[in-house]
């Protein structure tokens, strides 16, 4: 990823940036929810699957040194882990879930939240 730290990000270039990360790292399916217009929990979910829990892990602490490096924001937190099949990455104004494929199925967040 090139280095090139924006002061101020809009929340819209967090999650850009989150799914370059994911890609960058293979993560499949990789997709952006607009959560603004309902709910207040945060502006984006960026939504990417793992095959492996190795690969959660690598994708979720990819992102979290990307955006540290790039941006200098660490997660507010950050529960879940690779055993259970989801991390998430809270950022503030955007929330980066990272789920194995069965937990994706699962929780099924593009169905309950939207698509964009």
């Amino acid at each position: 990823m090139k280095n090139t730290e924006i002061k101020n990000p809009t929340a819209a270039e967090i999650a850009d940036f989150c799914v370059a990360c994911a890609e960058e790292k293979q993560g499949e399916n990789t997709v952006v929810i607009p959560m603004g217009e309902i709910s207040s929990i945060a502006d984006f979910f960026v939504v990417t699957s793992a095959e492996s829990e190795p690969q959660l892990r690598a994708i979720g602490n990819f992102i979290e040194r990307q955006m540290r490096e790039r941006f200098a924001r660490r997660p507010l937190s950050q529960p879940g882990d690779s055993v259970s099949g989801w991390i998430l990455l809270d950022f503030g104004d955007v929330i980066v879930h990272v789920m194995s494929t069965e937990a994706r199925e699962r929780y099924d967040l593009e169905g309950l939240w939207g698509r964009r």
